[in-house]
């Protein structure tokens, strides 16, 4: 199935589905007031210092589909992002997604890409709470 079939929210539901199902577990969670389905992400801060990046990655630029899996693009886009917020010194807890995507874009590929993201969320206690989704230009892949 192609993400122009699902459409925007039935992918959205795809996704917020995959999220539930690797539970509700550890420490990110329990602050969490409202994750994916809406516009923003909420969640309770204890006082401090909350650090907040994000560092795209656009095709054929940092990574070739042809050489780099759905799932490997995953786990990528959300490792420099931990990296980015560990440089600083902080404890990442919280990400947010955007995607750009074509149309045409298989479905099975954005829930390899969010697994991957997944796998390295677990590592690191950091939850999948929401983000953004767009259509891109035809052909980008």
């Amino acid at each position: 199935m192609k993400v122009s079939g699902l459409g925007e929210f039935g992918l959205i539901d795809v996704l917020a589905e995959l999220v539930e199902a690797e539970g509700k577990h550890g420490a990110a969670w329990q602050n969490l007031v409202l994750g994916i389905g809406d516009d923003a992400a909420a969640w309770q801060c204890p006082p401090g210092c909350q650090l907040a990046t994000i560092d795209a990655l656009v095709q054929d630029v940092h990574f070739k589909l042809g050489l780099t899996s759905w799932e490997e693009l995953g786990w990528k886009s959300l490792a420099v992002n931990i990296s980015d917020i560990a440089a600083m010194g902080g404890l990442p807890r919280y990400a947010l997604v955007s995607l750009a995507l074509p149309p045409d874009t298989e479905v099975t590929d954005i829930i390899y890409f969010y697994q991957g993201m997944l796998s390295l969320a677990r590592e690191h206690d950091v939850a999948v709470v929401g983000g953004n989704i767009s259509r891109g230009p035809s052909g980008g892949h």
